[in-house]
């Protein structure tokens, strides 16, 4: 069969020959196809990042291992830059963008994209170099003490994550004990498909927030997040006792430690990514503003046509011939929306499939995934694509192509989540265990093979649906 061949573009780029690449975990950052604007931004960022968050770790130099040092250092970077880019300086830029001057909104635009490439490189440390290691290290203590049946426990109950804090402020207000108009102003820069730049958050549509709380209007008080947060942490605390109990003497300092650094390590996953998501709304309505300039200096037809243009055009001269760029690039986007990547491959290119005709069979059985969240149920499946969705059924076993933060309403209103992308540090993965939902990710194909009404039973444990 011939190599494929796709002309480099601003959608594509040819990598290296030797190159192998994955869409494992891309989903959750980068949904779907992006429009060109969001892929200058990301793209380049998510280079940058790697290569920077790499190079601090020492893996791209040998004359030192930085691992240490990082962990020493870590949360106070992590901290400079969470102020740098707090809910207070995302409110006050989302304020002005409404009324910049296209020089000043360039001004911003740049302000956007370095605190956006900032708390990238500092979630690929954060995952990399001090998450991973301490869940790695956590493991091995687990398995050294013969004591499987305490994973569960010891991977969760951490708290402090800021899903759980939107998750808790959510259910505030359908005790009507917050606003609506107070939530949107502390999480409106969430909202479904939030990784690409073109899309609506809640703070500029927060109807189908309206919808997800009339579900917990329906719950009982038993249901309270809060209690929930609570006794996962207790029976992390209890587990980790028991943990330390059957370790020998000689080998216990060691086991505290690495209990103390996944406590003190693991919140600061979302917390980093939440930073990340505040960035890249100011990126978002500054963006809109641009387009919205243009579109009254009659050099673009719809304000929204400026997500199809590039960071580097709209910083620089706009392209005189900006509409027929954009007409040839929406064709370009819905071209690659038809078709469906593998899960990986090695090369400059892959060979993609028409996405009708990668449906998987019906007459499925069983799905293997990767265990991310301990326990089995069985029941109802509800397939979901949009997380505006409002006709999701309480306790129902949640079926995605992948998450990202605006899914955790709905996740709290389901009892087993089986994603189709994801790791076991995954968002998915981290959120279902703090929520104590059974969880299988990286299905692959999980949302294809299963139909809303199946009957399946999930094994978080096992990997298997």
């Amino acid at each position: 069969m011939s190599e494929p061949v796709e002309t480099a573009n601003v959608l594509h780029i040819n990598g290296p020959e030797q190159a192998v690449w994955s869409t494992a975990n891309a989903g959750e950052a980068m949904p779907g196809v992006l429009t060109p604007l969001n892929w200058s931004i990301f793209g380049d960022v998510a280079g940058l990042s790697m290569r920077s968050g790499f190079h601090q770790m020492g893996v791209l130099s040998a004359k030192e291992l930085r691992l240490p040092w990082l962990w020493l250092t870590f949360n106070r970077r992590l901290d400079r830059q969470l102020r740098a880019t707090s809910v207070d300086w995302w409110r006050d830029r989302i304020r002005k963008a409404e009324s910049l001057s296209f020089a000043k909104a360039k001004d911003q635009m740049r302000e956007g994209y370095k605190h956006f490439l900032d708390t990238a490189t500092l979630q690929t440390i954060s995952l990399a170099a001090v998450i991973q290691p301490a869940f790695a290290e956590l493991s091995t203590l687990i398995e050294k003490a013969q004591r499987l049946d305490l994973r569960g426990d010891l991977m969760a109950g951490y708290g402090s994550h800021a899903e759980s804090s939107m998750v808790c402020d959510m259910w505030a207000i359908s005790r009507g004990r917050k606003s609506l108009e107070e939530f949107v102003s502390e999480h409106g820069y969430h909202g479904p498909r939030e990784g690409e730049i073109s899309s609506k958050v809640w703070r500029e549509d927060p109807a189908p927030l309206r919808r997800m709380i009339e579900g917990y209007q329906r719950l009982g008080d038993e249901s309270d997040p809060a209690l929930l947060e609570t006794e996962k942490m207790q029976r992390r605390l209890i587990a980790e006792r028991e943990l330390l109990g059957d370790m020998p003497g000689w080998y216990r300092p060691w086991g505290k430690l690495i209990l103390r650094i996944a406590g003190h390590f693991v919140p600061t996953r979302g917390r980093g990514k939440a930073a990340e998501i505040r960035a890249m709304d100011v990126l978002r309505a500054t963006a809109r503003r641009m387009g919205q300039l243009l579109t009254q200096a009659s050099a673009l037809d719809a304000s929204d046509d400026v997500f199809y243009l590039t960071y580097d055009e709209l910083m620089g001269e706009v392209p005189g011939d900006a509409r027929r760029l954009v007409i040839e690039r929406k064709r370009l986007v819905k071209r690659y929306a038809s078709l469906d990547l593998p899960r990986w491959w090695r090369g400059p290119l892959p060979v993609p499939v028409l996405a009708a005709s990668s449906q998987t069979s019906s007459a499925v059985t069983m799905l293997q995934g990767i265990a991310a969240s301990m326990g089995v149920v069985e029941g109802v499946v509800e397939v979901v694509t949009d997380p505006n969705r409002s006709d999701v059924l309480h306790g129902c076993i949640l079926v995605t192509p992948t998450t990202d933060p605006s899914w955790v309403p709905l996740m709290f209103l389901s009892k087993a989540l089986v994603v189709d992308t994801g790791g076991a540090l995954s968002h998915a993965a981290v959120v279902a265990r703090e929520l104590g939902l059974p969880c299988v990710v990286g299905t692959n194909h999980g949302s294809r093979s299963l139909r809303s009404g199946d009957y399946c039973r999930v094994d978080g444990g096992a990997g298997t649906v």
